[in-house]
């Protein structure tokens, strides 16, 4: 399995070059969004007793290193959802997302259980910014329609929504079964991965080209 792991953190770095290399074509976000999700789990890799092991697995620094590693593509993906709706992220909204993330990843230093925690990180703080997300995104979607899509849906809208989908879907099988079978839990990432490159070769190489030929 760890093996598998290897090559899903080398397909996320490789995929990072890529929207790098692209960066000027693509929002502003959609690196930030893809490099939270990439630095989380090639920290998990590195660090968690079940990856390579390089580092401490156990104890308060890791529990909240990890947690708010996990946390940070949560939040980051309702933040660009945010970014794409409004036109911009208010200090508050960014507070209001960040704060509580930081709490619920340094909880059980506050004393709340490892069961508090997982209850606090995967029942309320993870589903709330997805759906958030969600909403947020499929209103931002419904009115770039409604105004004609002259410059298309952005990729970061795209990436957002099948990331939102991706996550809730995962967290309603860790939540109906304890904890996430790691099969599964890599053919979520393949899923992912595999939708959000297959969309963004196909978008660049085909459906550009073929808009720009029909206008």
């Amino acid at each position: 399995m760890v093996g598998w792991w290897c090559i899903i953190a080398l397909v996320n770095l490789a995929w990072c070059s890529v929207l790098w290399l692209h960066r000027r074509d693509n929002h502003t976000w959609t690196l930030p969004v893809y490099a939270a999700f990439t630095l989380a789990d090639t920290l998990m890799l590195l660090w968690s007793p079940y990856g390579l092991a390089l580092g401490p697995g156990s104890g308060p620094v890791w529990v909240f290193a990890a947690a708010v590693a996990w946390m940070s593509w949560f939040s980051v993906c309702l933040l660009a959802a945010v970014r794409l709706w409004l036109g911009r992220v208010p200090w508050w909204v960014g507070a209001a997302v960040a704060v509580p993330g930081v709490l619920v990843a340094g909880s059980e230093s506050l004393g709340a259980s490892q069961d508090m925690r997982r209850t606090l990180m995967h029942v309320f703080y993870e589903p709330v910014c997805l759906i958030g997300a969600f909403l947020l995104i499929r209103s931002y979607v419904q009115r770039v329609v409604k105004s004609g899509c002259e410059s298309g849906i952005d990729y970061l809208a795209f990436l957002i929504r099948v990331t939102s989908i991706i996550l809730l879907l995962k967290l309603g099988l860790m939540l109906d079964d304890g904890l996430l079978v790691y099969w599964m839990a890599y053919a979520f990432h393949l899923l992912f991965m595999v939708t959000i490159i297959v969309y963004y070769v196909w978008k660049r190489k085909y459906m550009i080209p073929w808009l720009l030929s029909r206008s």
